[in-house]
């Protein structure tokens, strides 16, 4: 049984049932309770393996998957056990209260009213349910591994509640949910798909089949008590049974025992989907075809005794395109209409979809005021550059900036929300601003402006911080501020004149003035400046060059790819060598 699932489940419905609107009653929160308990029991030998990797790929699972139009997973299973237990024990509960509980363990939100009660123990909505906060908090404590940190999850303490039936999370609560993905993805990175653990897991999955040929334990799925017999105990049937036809399996498991597992797992980064077509272009789409071509490829390296294919890709671990968080509704119950909800995606930090390793991206998201910025997406990008510039090489290697939002790449500070502000709170925001663009700037691998709009303000001085600004044909540039009265404060006044010279920089600060992308590029051309008593032509601009027929972000991707393949410490000290000279004498 999930304990920690009911235990966790329990504790989350009697906080909603404070929420006296809702209605929640004793039953309600009994039946969530038994259905966190009993979401589990239909997991096979070595949980998730068993189902995904071995019945998943055997007759009885593809006859189920037939007949019911959907793959045969462990609930399914939970489901029926919990039928089998009422019925043995001759337990009296109705049958609307039986499916219902069933439904709970799906996640089925076709059934019944208060469908929020759904999202509890197996969230379809946005996965942020308590069977995975549950073995979250086991899996990262039992492993100590120390890129995984501990997953602070208080649900008595966390402001969230119920409105238009849907589970909703205070905006402060923001970060602790991000946390729950990140751990989720670490544990998988780190954990779940080492090396080590595919090579075991693999012998496992090759046991199975091995003594499904004999033993039929696939066809157990049909048959609830003798399901009821599959526990992790069940490779040792193999140990005391002569059975000629289990040779096999005993061989494999006697070696997994003794620790002598296979020797590789293969393990590959495909540059991109078209590399990864072409390298298996001459395979069907079978394991074993493939592995022979991969083993081929290998050009003879690995023995094939030893050898096993897993198909897991590093590349398809580091892609955050789904974004999960933005499946999440938050509220905000410091505003005075904390009963809206809204997805809180101003900013977020993606992987390119087409298998991109080692590049961060950073969208900026904020649609209804031009991706303006304000203390929100500041908070969120301070924090998301933090965890940039102490991140491991192999977190990321470069980070490209770009804009969901067409037309713009960021519109500047938020002077809306600066209206509201004190002369205290603005000072604070605009030390804030700077503080967090020096703070990208010294990132110490290299950053990218992909600029598809206009940047103008305090949207230019983030590009600036940037080590390299691509433009699409269509951006635009300025520094307006003086129109306003003020000045450009978060480091504008200091990294123009650097790129296009003091005369050129008061120029366009003077006066205002917005230019188009070829201007912004030539813009500081035939400037003449004096090195070390030289006379000599500097060349440079506001950006790096402009795109005509691709996207910003499509040049930036290009660039991106070729710097990720150079060394990660001699990109970190040239970057540091270029930035710490500008500062020093020759």
């Amino acid at each position: 049984m999930s304990l920690g699932v009911g235990y966790l489940a329990k504790k989350v419905m009697l906080k909603l049932q404070q929420q006296n609107e809702l209605g929640i009653t004793n039953e309600d929160i009994q039946d969530v309770t038994i259905a966190g308990l009993c979401h589990d029991l239909g997991h096979g030998p070595y949980s998730h393996l068993f189902d995904r990797d071995f019945i998943s790929k055997t007759e009885a699972g593809l006859e189920w998957k037939k007949e019911n139009g959907k793959e045969w997973t462990h609930e399914v299973m939970s489901a029926k056990i919990f039928d089998y237990m009422i019925q043995i024990n001759s337990i009296d509960i109705p049958h609307n209260r039986r499916e219902r509980i069933k439904s709970l363990i799906f996640g089925d939100h076709s059934f019944g009213d208060k469908k929020f009660l759904m999202d509890i123990v197996a969230n379809k909505r946005n996965e942020i349910d308590f069977d995975k906060i549950d073995y979250l908090h086991r899996d990262q404590k039992r492993c100590g591994d120390e890129n995984i940190s501990l997953l602070p999850f208080d649900i008595d303490g966390m402001p969230l509640k119920v409105i238009n039936d849907h589970i909703c999370y205070d905006i402060s609560t923001k970060p602790g949910l991000i946390n729950i993905f990140e751990c989720r993805f670490n544990l998988f990175k780190y954990v779940y798909l080492r090396a080590e653990i595919c090579a075991a897991s693999q012998m496992l999955i090759d046991m199975l089949f091995e003594m499904n040929a004999t033993l039929k334990i696939s066809e157990y799925i049909n048959d609830t008590p003798k399901y009821l017999t599959l526990t992790d105990k069940i490779f040792d049937l193999v140990l005391n049974t002569n059975d000629p036809t289990l040779e096999k399996a005993r061989s494999i498991y006697q070696r997994y025992l003794s620790g002598n597992w296979y020797k590789v797992v293969f393990e590959t980064v495909f540059e991109d989907r078209e590399e990864m077509r072409d390298r298996i272009a001459s395979c069907e789409d079978t394991e074993l075809e493939i592995s022979q071509r991969i083993m081929e490829l290998s050009e003879g390296l690995i023995g094939s005794d030893d050898f096993k294919v897993v198909q897991r890709s590093k590349d398809q671990l580091l892609q955050w395109d789904r974004k999960p968080l933005n499946r999440v509704l938050f509220y905000d119950d410091r505003s005075t209409e904390s009963h809206k909800v809204f997805v809180a995606n101003d900013l977020g930090v993606s992987k390119p979809s087409s298998f991109q390793e080692r590049i961060a991206v950073i969208n900026f998201h904020r649609p209804q005021s031009k991706n303006a910025l304000g203390k929100t997406l500041i908070g969120q990008l301070k924090e998301v550059i933090d965890n940039l510039r102490y991140a491991n090489n192999d977190d990321a290697r470069v980070v490209i900036l770009r804009s969901m939002v067409s037309g713009v790449f960021c519109g500047g500070a938020d002077l809306k929300e600066r209206l509201l502000m004190t002369e205290d709170e603005v000072a604070q925001f605009v030390n804030t601003l700077r503080s967090t663009f020096n703070d990208l700037a010294s990132i110490p691998i290299p950053t990218i402006s992909a600029i598809d709009g206009a940047a103008l303000g305090g949207g230019l001085e983030v590009a600036l911080a940037t080590d390299i600004r691509i433009a699409g044909k269509d951006a635009k540039f300025g520094l307006p501020e003086t129109k306003l009265g003020i000045i450009p404060g978060a480091g504008g006044t200091q990294r123009v004149p650097r790129l296009i010279g003091v005369s050129k920089a008061k120029e366009l600060i003077f006066t205002g003035k917005i230019l188009n992308a070829q201007d912004a590029e030539n813009i500081g051309m035939a400037i003449s400046i004096f090195i070390m008593s030289n006379s000599k032509l500097f060349t440079t601009g506001l950006v790096n060059q402009v795109v005509q027929n691709v996207s910003a972000f499509e040049k930036s991707l290009e660039i991106a790819q070729e710097i990720k393949k150079r060394g990660p410490i001699a990109l970190k000290l040239a970057k540091t060598a270029i930035d710490d000279g500008l500062r020093m004498d020759m």
